[in-house]
């Protein structure tokens, strides 16, 4: 496993789990504490007080700030101390702060620098919040390391194994192209006049006729990636068919955990339920995906590398994903080294 980059965004939390309640999430192995201040801004603090390190959200918000429930020090929204209920004399005392943008019903934190947030990196979710969409909202935890999560979605060749309720070999013959723009990663299938599967069928049904099948997918680091799924009758042009758009976005917990927030849309005119859909979304991701990488993570006896894994023609994707945020860490190890 490489570690985490530091200078990125990752997503902390879907925006309509924060309100004026404390909502506690470990992220890159802090506990870190999220809320919002009393004007509605996202804010987040790690959760730890300086004075005998209680968790701040065992405390309570108060207008102005955080008050820890111990002995009672009050914290503004960026980390400072304000006032010391025991004592006139407010401690020179500082929490940690972390940047927050709130994009795309989104809310994303810098892990890195909070003076220098970076808001140029911020991934485009934009489709979640299209008026002509409804979509599903979800988020799942695996107990496995960030980057084989990646993996799994970017090597899309498991669905025929993996998920047999989805039905069909979508990629077999299909052609793959994967491509680098910057620290930006696409790989994309195209398989055509091939059968239309169970799954496709119920959002795009062609009634036995064959389709030209497309998954379109969008790798930025450090592990947030859009994926188009898209149908059409065979040799039709892709506007006369079916996309359906979905986001999967992967903040490490830990090491060895990972935070899964997931979405996924239909035309808001779709017959289809929303139930439905979700039930299709966490059977394949709580059920099949989990298990599978829970069970890789626990057979690593080592560094990914390092175990020497043999490499197939579907892995390209995984691979460069995996190769640009190598490189992107070691730089900045480089950059921090230089600047001691």
């Amino acid at each position: 496993m490489t570690g985490y980059l530091r200078n990125a965004w990752y997503m902390a939390a879907w925006s309509h789990e924060l309100g004026r309640e404390f909502l506690t999430r470990t992220i890159l192995d802090e506990n870190i504490v999220l809320f919002r201040d009393a004007e509605g801004t996202a804010t987040a603090l790690v959760d730890r007080c300086p004075h005998r390190f209680a968790p701040l959200s065992r405390g309570r918000l108060v207008e102005d700030g955080v008050q820890c429930g111990y002995h009672g020090l009050t914290f503004d929204p960026h980390g400072h101390c304000i006032r010391n209920a025991l004592d006139s004399k407010v401690p020179r005392a500082k929490i940690r702060h972390f940047s927050l943008c709130e994009r795309d019903h989104i809310v994303w934190l810098w892990a890195g620098d909070p003076e220098y947030p970076d808001a140029k990196l911020v991934p485009d979710f934009s489709y979640i919040t299209d008026p002509e969409l409804k979509g599903i909202y979800g988020l799942s935890t695996f107990r496995a390391n960030y980057e084989l999560v990646t993996d799994n979605l970017m090597d899309l060749s498991h669905v025929e194994f993996l998920h047999p309720a989805l039905g069909g070999a979508l990629l077999e013959g299909g052609q793959h192209t994967v491509d680098v723009k910057g620290n930006r990663v696409y790989s994309n299938w195209r398989t055509q006049d091939v059968p239309n599967t169970v799954s496709l069928e119920m959002w795009y049904p062609t009634h036995g006729k064959h389709i030209d099948h497309s998954f379109d997918m969008r790798w930025d680091p450090p592990a947030n990636i859009y994926l188009g799924v898209g149908a059409t009758l065979t040799g039709r042009p892709r506007e006369e068919g079916f996309t359906l758009p979905s986001a999967h976005l992967l903040t490490p917990e830990t090491e060895a955990s990972t935070h899964y927030f997931w979405h996924g849309a239909l035309a808001k005119e779709h017959p289809q339920s929303l139930d439905d859909m979700r039930k299709i979304f966490t059977d394949a991701f709580d059920r099949e995906d989990a298990p599978m990488l829970e069970a890789v993570q626990r057979n690593m006896d080592g560094d990914f590398w390092s175990l020497r894994p043999i490499m197939l023609a579907t892995d390209a994707g995984a691979v460069r994903a995996r190769r640009v945020l190598t490189k992107l860490i070691e730089e900045e190890r480089e950059r921090n080294a230089a600047s001691v």
